[in-house]
């Protein structure tokens, strides 16, 4: 009888045991920029800059963070030559757009446009004139 008690409880340990080493494939509870990538047209030729390392997207999160889109939506310029296509991709598969056309206008995700200072959209371009492209 002894033997048999000492069975099961060696079986009902190592049970125990199984199940606490268990994965949990919960997503994670923070999510971090993984790469920042900017099309834009140039000379009627599409341009794309990527970036993947933290020293070099931080200044473009930091201007995306202080930008302060005004007022009502707007209708841009029909002839816009200055436009910028903005993607933030994240550690858990999503991503943000963002749209900034002729140094005034932006829209986020697929949002309407609106006004931005214009002396805050001249800073995005000295920096990316500042950062060579990861890719």
């Amino acid at each position: 009888m002894k033997k048999i008690m000492m069975f099961l409880h060696v079986i009902i340990f190592c049970t125990v045991i199984m199940y606490g080493c268990e994965q949990n494939h919960t997503s994670p509870v923070y999510r971090a920029v993984t790469r920042v990538d900017i099309v834009t047209q140039h000379d009627h030729q599409l341009i794309r800059i990527g970036y993947n390392t933290p020293e070099k997207m931080r200044p473009i999160l930091l201007y995306l963070r202080l930008m302060k889109p005004e007022g009502k939506p707007v209708q841009t310029e029909e002839n816009t030559n200055d436009m910028y296509m903005i993607c933030i991709s994240l550690s858990d598969g999503t991503q943000h757009y963002y749209r900034q056309a002729a140094h005034k206008y932006v829209s986020i995700g697929n949002g309407p446009w609106k006004a931005i200072d214009p002396g805050h959209a001249a800073k995005f371009y000295s920096i990316l004139r500042k950062l060579p492209a990861d890719v």
